[in-house]
């Protein structure tokens, strides 16, 4: 909605969110007030062995659009979730056995990164971008063009399996990406 861009006003005026779909929304009644409202509860599913940041921060991401939407009679729960797939004993997916997490603090988080640390990220040149090439690259429009880079300036991407919090630490001994 456009009440979500005018809340991040920093934000260069061409860039756009991309399409933003929860995986799944709980649509519970309650009582607000003295009438009946439903409440929306985010949870996306993800094929990933634990919870992760990056799955809070998209939950949270979704919980942030919603409110846009917010009124009497539609509110968006505290309290977002990721369902993960099931561990090896068979353990079946019930409509109960998503992690739940408290939606509010991470929304807090994103808030403040998309509206004081990110429209500096994108204003940045490509020149003064630090990036690192890993494997979640895959797939990425510019993926070849930066496994090329990486590969001819001997960046420390190119080493297989290093994490982005191993890269920043060996990066900030040797003073060289």
């Amino acid at each position: 909605p456009e009440s979500f861009y005018k809340r991040f006003e920093g934000m260069p005026r061409n860039f756009q969110f991309g399409t933003c779909k929860p995986d799944f929304l709980l649509i519970q009644p309650f009582q607000y007030e003295e009438q009946v409202a439903l409440r929306l509860t985010v949870i996306d599913a993800k094929a990933s062995a634990k919870l992760k940041t990056s799955h809070t921060a998209q939950v949270a991401f979704y919980a942030l659009v919603l409110r846009e939407f917010r009124s009497e009679q539609l509110r968006v729960a505290h309290v977002g979730g990721v369902w993960l797939p099931p561990n090896e004993d068979g353990e079946v997916l019930t409509e109960d056995s998503w992690t739940k997490f408290d939606v509010d603090a991470s929304e807090q988080l994103l808030d403040d990164f998309l509206g004081s640390k990110m429209p500096g990220i994108l204003a940045r040149s490509e020149e003064d971008t630090q990036w690192l090439f890993t494997s979640r690259c895959e797939g990425c429009a510019n993926e070849e063009m930066c496994r090329s880079e990486t590969v001819q300036n001997q960046r420390i991407g190119s080493v297989p399996g290093l994490s982005l919090m191993d890269s920043t630490r060996v990066t900030s001994m040797c003073g060289s990406g």
